[in-house]
């Protein structure tokens, strides 16, 4: 005689073996901050000291005009030409609506995630006046999940126009 088997037990022994499976969520929000603390903490206002709690130790920076960068020499860009305090500072701005966030798995275990999107950028003059943007262009970062939390890891900047 068939008897079913009771799927509850069975579900709560699932649930409770797979730890791992059962933490791994995120949410758009969640995704979105990764954009957020990368351009306006990082590249917007310069809180430079951040920058070690974003970028993995192997960064790859492909720029469409400005080349290939490894991690050593985009920390430099970045604050030479981006957080030198000299002259109008740099802005970015993500185009509304254009963020894509692509979560990496591997065997159902998140470990990165893909993040596109368009941005603008302007410059704020010395009398913090923001003007309107004068270039955009498109981004692909990619983003690895650690014990240390995300990093980025690779970063394709391309498609650079002026507006």
């Amino acid at each position: 005689m068939f008897r079913p088997l009771p799927v509850a037990p069975l579900l709560m022994a699932l649930w409770l073996t797979a730890p791992g499976l059962r933490a791994q969520t995120f949410n758009d929000a969640e995704l979105q901050a990764l954009d957020t603390r990368l351009f306006e903490v990082v590249f917007n206002r310069c809180e430079l000291e951040r920058l070690d709690d974003l970028l993995h130790p192997e960064l790859e920076f492909l720029h469409d005009q400005g080349g290939r960068q490894d991690r050593a020499a985009f920390e430099q860009a970045v604050r030479k030409n981006l957080c030198s305090g000299q002259g109008d500072k740099a802005l970015r701005r993500l185009v509304p609506g254009s963020l894509e966030n692509h979560l990496l798995r591997d065997q159902g275990r998140i470990y990165g995630l893909i993040q596109s999107g368009r941005h603008v950028f302007s410059t704020r003059a010395a009398d913090g006046g923001e003007r309107p943007p004068q270039g955009q262009a498109r981004f692909v970062n990619t983003w690895l999940l650690g014990p240390e939390g995300w990093r980025l890891y690779r970063v394709l900047s391309f498609d650079h126009q002026p507006i």
